[in-house]
Parts: C-alpha cells; structure tokens; sequence
C-alpha cells in the first residue's frame, strides 16, 4: 500500500503535523486515476504499482509513506531514493524530512519506554468477584529503550521461548536486534536470539527442504504453495506464520532436522548484504542489471544504437570513473524506455 492506496490519508495528516509541506509536493496529484496512467517502471514498486516516482512531489511523498507507515521493502525504499537525485528541489527538503520524522520518534521514545513486544489485552473488564482483574489495553514487555534494557531484555527472551508463542517469540527477537544495532549492542545477544532476529532473505534451497519433510509427513501440500508464493515475492506476506499455523493444525514438533517456520524463512543471506549487493544493480525497462556489465558495453557500441544526445549522456553516465553506482542507477531510469530496452539488449549480447 502507498499514499494514493491508502484511503484513510492518515500518514498524510501525520506528515502536515511534522513539517512545512513544500508547494510542489501540494500540488500532486494524488488520485488513483492520474498515477494510474502511468507505465510501471516509473514506480517504486513496479509489480504493485506504487509509490510513483514521476514528479518530485510524488518522490517525496512516496518517501514521507515509507516513512510514516515504517515501510521495510528494500527494493521500494533504495528506488526511491535514487529517483530523489533526479529532482534537485529534493535536495534540501527530503533532509528536513528525514529529520523531522527523527526528532518525532525520539520524542516519542523520551515519553514512554520502548518494548520488543506488545499485547493488546482489549477492552477492560470488571473482575468477578473473589477473581482477580484482567489485564486490559496494550501493554508493553521487554524493554529495549537503553542498552542495559536490551541485555536484559535478550535475557529474559531467551528464558521465556518457550513460554511464549512463536510468533511473539520470533517478533521479539526482531525489535530486540534492531534496538541492540541502534546502540551498539548487538554483539553482545546470544546466538538465539539473532537467529530469529537479525533479519534475513529466505535460503530457499532450505525451505524447499524442510517443505519436503513436512509434505511427506502430512500430505499436505499447502506448504508447498506457501514456499512458492514466498519465493515468488518474499516481502508480499507473513509466509513463516501461515506454515506455522499449518504446523500447528499437523502437530508438527520442531527437532534438530525439523525447524520452526521462522527459523526456515530467517535462514539466507543477511538483508543488509543483500541491500550493499543491490547497489551494484539497476532496472532497465523492469529488469535487473549489474551495472558492470553495463559500463562494459563498448563507446562504438552506444554510438551506433543511440542518437548523439542519448549516446553522450550514456557514456557520460557509465564510463566516468567517479560517478557512484546510485548516480548511474537514477540516470539510467530516468531515461526513456525504448532507450532503456536498447541499452538493456546491449547488455545482454
């Protein structure tokens, strides 16, 4: 979901509290029917189409979304940003954003303690009598707002696995992690509770595996279906909390060769690796290319498929030996897309 999706204009209201909205970004469109026309690769999100990236004020309001409504899609996030260098307006205002929704949180932070895990306990009750009252509202546990609090947060985690869901187990290690890099901690946590916080792409090598395992045992293939779906968009869905309500309903026990869905989905490469390795690629006309083999297309190869204009800023782009990945990607998509799908079949020879 993006600004233009989300009817409830909640994180619009939340951004026209936090800072002066440039006149540009007023003027945007923001109505389905207008983004609607435009082609998928001048979005964020091309599969969904969203967060559009056609104008600086959509730029920006695409980055206000991801930021108000704590957006983690790694691919939408670093498009975005490279959209941003493409609109010098932008230059200026996205730092005063950044440190606008900053201030609010640590203003936040400062007013009320910061937990790993939240548990809304619903509406209050009156207790029966002789009975003790009930829980009610959201409540906090595992305090994470220092670094002491992260220690000893981690700590009780640990001690608590099993008496918790998994769910709330695997959700808990998460907030912990990211709280122990905010402070520097994170070195410190056991091994446990980074396997489930520390956040990584699935190995799907492995979820195919232990999909295997659990087929051959309940003869369910929903899991299969599952892993598909994962693999196929590893962002669009809780996949480890659909297999582990499957488990569960299979009374699947979890042993050294049969691990926990959150486990099994945790199980690749670190998401921060894979952020440094997308650096090293752009999109052409929807499709994923190093930019290395891109700035190994040859000068007498751009000069014979491009028009003089397109070809100079091509070469300017991909054989000047200081200009920054991030600067080749934001040029290269701005570009239009028979240029892009040239350039992408040059490439590709």
């Amino acid at each position: 979901m993006d600004f233009i999706k989300d009817l409830s204009g909640r994180h619009l209201l939340h951004l026209n509290t936090l800072v002066q909205v440039p006149e540009f970004v007023k003027q945007a469109a923001v109505d389905e029917e207008t983004v609607g026309q435009l082609p998928d690769h001048l979005f964020a999100d091309p599969t969904h189409r969203e967060f559009p990236l056609d104008s600086a004020g959509h730029v920006y309001l695409s980055h206000a979304y991801c930021l108000s409504a704590g957006v983690k899609n790694a691919h939408v996030t670093e498009r975005i940003k490279l959209a941003a260098r493409l609109f010098p307006e932008l230059e200026a205002e996205l730092p005063k954003l950044d440190a606008a929704y900053n201030d609010f949180q640590k203003s936040a932070s400062a007013e009320k303690p910061l937990y790993a895990v939240y548990i809304d306990f619903g509406a209050e009750q009156d207790a029966k009598p002789g009975m003790e009252k009930k829980a009610s509202g959201v409540q906090g546990f595992y305090n994470i707002s220092t670094p002491d609090n992260v220690r000893e947060a981690a700590q009780r985690l640990g001690q608590d696995k099993f008496k918790l869901p998994l769910e709330v187990f695997s959700a808990g290690c998460r907030e912990t992690c990211k709280a122990a890099a905010a402070h520097g901690v994170l070195s410190e946590l056991s091994e446990t509770i980074k396997a489930y916080g520390v956040e990584r792409l699935p190995d799907f090598e492995f979820v195919k595996s232990q999909c295997v395992q659990r087929v051959e045992q309940t003869g369910d293939t929903t899991y299969t279906d599952i892993a598909d779906s994962a693999e196929a968009d590893p962002d669009a869905g809780d996949w480890a909390g659909l297999w582990t309500n499957l488990d569960r309903s299979h009374g699947i026990k979890y042993a050294r060769h049969t691990l926990d869905p959150y486990r099994v989905f945790n199980s690749g490469i670190l998401k921060s690796a894979m952020d440094q390795e997308l650096a090293q690629w752009t999109l052409l006309a929807g499709a994923a290319v190093p930019i290395a083999a891109l700035q190994a297309i040859s000068t007498d190869s751009i000069d014979q498929t491009f028009s003089k204009t397109a070809g100079d800023q091509i070469k300017a782009l991909l054989h000047t030996k200081k200009t920054a990945n991030d600067k080749i990607a934001a040029g290269l998509v701005s570009m239009d897309l028979p240029v892009q799908k040239a350039l992408l079949k040059l490439a590709l020879q």
